[in-house]
């Protein structure tokens, strides 16, 4: 029976330093078969027009406010135009979009040099998303000569404000010794910061440590449970993969294709296509009769449907403040214009 126990590749250079793995682990084809979600740590999106400082002088004017219920609309140029001056006269926010307006070629064209400029100016006015950007430049070398030991050196920053993305680099850097001295425990806990954080990778990676008793770690099935079962919480699909082969194998003790079927399920449901997952679906699903597998298909659906609120909650949660903030930008500017002029 097959078995899949997938490592993000980065993890994967780390762990050949240490040794070879009790079980197989998932290829890079296999891997490029599943639409996996990114982790949930990437800079914030370039903020609204209205969000900006007001443009200088001899700069393109801001957009005049629509009529209501009309769209507002501002070229690409203006808007970079605008954020330009806005991120020279200091607003923090505009250096994390015009950095990333440069990298994208929006507006103006693509300039990685720039672009890594203003990352890092972001960074050091204290927007941790700004040093993440700036490690992965340098990492693969975009706007700079390659330069991991500057990488881990923009990691450590942005992993040191809490930011889980940052935690995970940074934690493959040391497991496998590249721009820093090789680290397992710091590793290890770095890993760890970064999956209480809901990084995917993180907590999927950690299951396969402690599955398999490596990198200095005991074997630990439950932990390893507990950290596939973070990683699914974030709709990473090789984690609920991983559960469900541990609950159809009985690793974790006993077998339960009951459980197993759900997470097949939800990983179906999800988005995965494998034939090796249809044939696990139907082997379970012939073991256990239609009655129980109707049941399965139910409790897939109702954590998937519990999923899918809990993000849109969370989303209008975030979203609240920012239009909040808008807002009363909108407001002040429209006081301002008002003002008689001298």
């Amino acid at each position: 029976m097959f078995k899949t126990f997938a490592f993000t590749l980065a993890l994967l250079f780390a762990i050949a330093v240490a040794g070879p793995m009790d079980c197989r682990i998932a290829s890079t084809a296999e891997a490029a078969k599943t639409p996996a979600p990114a982790p949930a740590a990437q800079p914030a999106p370039a903020p609204a027009p209205a969000a900006a400082a007001a443009p200088a002088a001899g700069a393109p004017a801001a957009p005049a406010q629509p009529a209501p219920n009309q769209p507002q609309t501002i070229s690409a140029e203006d808007f970079f135009a605008w954020q330009l001056v806005s991120a020279e006269k200091g607003n923090r926010q505009s250096y994390m979009t015009i950095a990333t307006l440069y990298e994208q070629g929006v507006g103006a064209p693509k300039d990685f040099t720039k672009a890594l400029n203003w990352y890092e100016k972001a960074g050091q006015a204290g927007i941790p998303e700004g040093y993440l950007k700036a490690g992965d430049f340098y990492i693969v070398g975009m706007g700079a000569a390659t330069d991991v030991s500057k990488a881990a050196e923009c990691f450590a920053k942005a992993a040191e404000k809490g930011l889980a993305q940052a935690q995970y680099q940074l934690a493959v850097l040391c497991l496998s010794g590249r721009g820093v001295d090789q680290d397992t425990a710091k590793g290890i806990d770095l890993l760890k910061k970064a999956a209480n954080g809901k990084n995917a990778f993180a907590a999927n990676d950690l299951g396969i440590i402690y599955l398999n008793g490596t990198l200095d770690q005991k074997k630990d099935v439950k932990a390893a449970v507990g950290w596939f079962e973070k990683g699914a919480d974030t709709g990473y699909l090789m984690s609920i993969m991983n559960l469900a082969n541990i609950k159809r194998d009985g690793l974790d003790g006993k077998a339960d294709p009951d459980t197993a079927l759900k997470w097949y399920l939800i990983a179906q449901k999800g988005g995965m296509k494998a034939q090796e997952l249809d044939q696990s679906i139907q082997t379970v699903t012939q073991k256990i009769g239609p009655d129980k597998a109707k049941a399965a298909d139910a409790a897939a659906q109702k954590w998937l449907d519990d999923k899918k609120a809990e993000a849109e909650k969370a989303q209008q949660a975030q979203q609240q403040p920012a239009q909040q903030q808008g807002a009363q930008q909108q407001a002040a500017q429209q006081k301002e214009k008002e003002k008689p002029r001298k």
